[in-house]
């Protein structure tokens, strides 16, 4: 009995080993017959939005008189941009923080409030008057400027098809040394990403509301589609 369970258990042993093994031949295999390559296109293209993150921020030892100052100045910054031209849906509060101030448990000094305001501007050119009109509405904070490309999506799709088209060429080049040619895409891996090559630069101090005249210079936004594509070698 126990020589016949010593056998048994030796022939699964042997199964599983030669299993195994087939399971390598199969994966070496199939990295012989298939062809990796990786293929990326960009193109930069003028930024045609501005978005602009400005704000206020108030200190008082009155939490009311604190909130009051900050919705005056928000609201009068909302009717120039709208007098502007832009629209109420490019506008948005991205952060509102209220802040007890304290030195320690007996020493009360007040309430600070910051509210932030981020607005799209489509017509590029207004960028700087947005600056300004909204340095005179009282924000005291500049907190950013991004420049984008609107129809980046639509032209990623575009530089996508492409990179394809690219990386199957790359794939017959390779494959022609071995006397081969690549057959059916058998798998593929997109990335798409915008990243900004622009430069701002304003001619006074931003946060002093004398400072009127604000040069905006926006360049490039850089907008890229990359694929990974694995091939079938025929």
């Amino acid at each position: 009995m126990y020589k016949l369970l010593k056998k048994y258990l030796f022939m699964i042993l042997t199964v599983t080993f030669m299993m195994n093994l087939g399971s390598a031949e199969a994966r070496e295999a199939n990295q012989v017959n298939t062809i990796s390559v990786r293929s990326r296109v960009e193109q930069a293209v003028q930024a045609n939005t501005a978005v602009i993150t400005v704000g206020i921020r108030v200190q008082d030892s009155k939490l009311q008189i604190a909130q009051d100052k900050a919705n005056l100045v928000m609201q009068n910054l909302v009717q120039e941009m709208l007098t502007l031209g832009v629209s109420k849906s490019d506008m948005q509060t991205s952060d509102f923080n209220l802040n007890y101030n304290k030195e320690d448990k007996n020493s009360f000094r007040g309430y600070t409030l910051e509210n932030n305001l981020v607005i799209k501007v489509r017509d590029i050119d207004k960028a700087g008057i947005v600056l300004d009109k909204a340095l005179e509405s009282g924000a005291n904070q500049i907190l950013g400027i991004n420049f984008t490309y609107e129809g980046a999506e639509e032209l990623k799709d575009q530089l996508l098809k492409l990179a394809i088209e690219n990386g199957r060429k790359k794939a017959d080049i390779v494959a022609s040394a071995d006397g081969r040619i690549a057959g059916r895409l058998l798998e593929v891996n997109i990335y798409t990403d915008s990243y900004q090559k622009a430069e701002m630069r304003v001619n006074k101090m931003m946060l002093d509301s004398s400072a009127l005249g604000s040069q905006v210079l926006a360049g490039n936004v850089v907008i890229s589609s990359e694929a990974t594509l694995l091939f079938e070698l025929n």
